[in-house]
């Protein structure tokens, strides 16, 4: 089962210091400060990453202490396991990505889609967890809760994104999902792999790519239309089963489709935030 989550028997699983209460005051006392002084002397509010990764860690480190006294049974009884799992590991990458861009300097309109993707995934989280009524899972949810409450605060609400904008990102997308699936055809080819996966693999590669270009195309061809959730998520879907597979693949292949690989991730996190509004 997903890595963290530990056996543990039915019931309460013990007490766990809240020192995540006068932690959230201090964070919010700072937050209020820096903004008000900032306000005060007409100045831009900066970013403080280093207080900022000292709170990812704080949810983190909260985070985990959920994942471990959730019990095999409790986690049998939700209405979809194998989801919440999924999902499990999704706010896991989401808070981990989040946490290494706050310390190596990225550009903030990067650092504000990770937050925002971030955000997404804690909600889909929550809903996944909500049915647990064990004392540290609901304490714990809680906190992390509070604060993302407080990052929130300091991000704002996200900058909207018109269609022209919607439209040069997939059309983008659509271009770089292309040249992975070029990449794969190419690279992946007996007898250095298996049949089987192979085949799999270009699948998956020209899937994700044709999927990329519908959307691309209905914008263009349907300026009334919207791209619903269901579509985008078929769209996400491929992505993630496309990343999957390429774990699996030699490290030399892997180097070569990482060069995609990276230009896709921000393009996708942008489109699943914007789509999960």
């Amino acid at each position: 089962l997903e890595r963290g989550w530990r056996i543990s028997d039915d019931g309460d699983c013990g007490s766990i210091g809240r020192r995540n209460s006068s932690c959230a005051d201090y964070c919010t006392e700072r937050i209020c400060d820096k903004s008000s002084i900032n306000e005060q002397l007409w100045l831009p509010v900066e970013l403080d990453r280093e207080y900022l990764g000292y709170l990812n860690d704080i949810i983190l480190e909260d985070s985990n202490q959920i994942f471990q006294s959730v019990s095999l049974n409790e986690l049998a009884r939700l209405p979809d396991p194998p989801k919440t799992l999924s999902v499990v590991a999704d706010y896991r990458s989401a808070c981990e990505d989040f946490g290494r861009s706050l310390k190596s300097s990225d550009p903030k309109e990067d650092l504000d889609w990770k937050f925002r993707l971030f955000k997404v995934q804690w909600l889909n989280l929550k809903a996944q967890l909500n049915p647990i009524q064990v004392p540290v899972v609901v304490n714990k949810l809680q906190d992390v809760g509070q604060a993302v409450s407080l990052l929130d605060q300091r991000f704002g609400e996200s900058p909207p994104i018109n269609r022209n904008a919607l439209i040069q990102l997939t059309a983008n997308l659509t271009a770089v999902s292309q040249q992975l699936a070029y990449d794969v055809h190419r690279n992946i080819s007996s007898p250095n792999y298996e049949q089987d996966f192979e085949q799999k693999i270009c699948n998956q590669s020209e899937r994700f790519a044709r999927d990329a270009s519908l959307i691309h195309r209905q914008l263009i061809v349907e300026p009334s239309r919207q791209v619903t959730s269901d579509e985008f998520g078929q769209l996400f879907d491929d992505w993630r089963s496309l990343k999957a597979e390429i774990v699996n693949c030699k490290p030399a292949q892997q180097a070569v489709f990482q060069r995609s690989l990276v230009q896709l991730e921000p393009l996708m996190v942008k489109l699943l935030v914007v789509f999960s509004k």
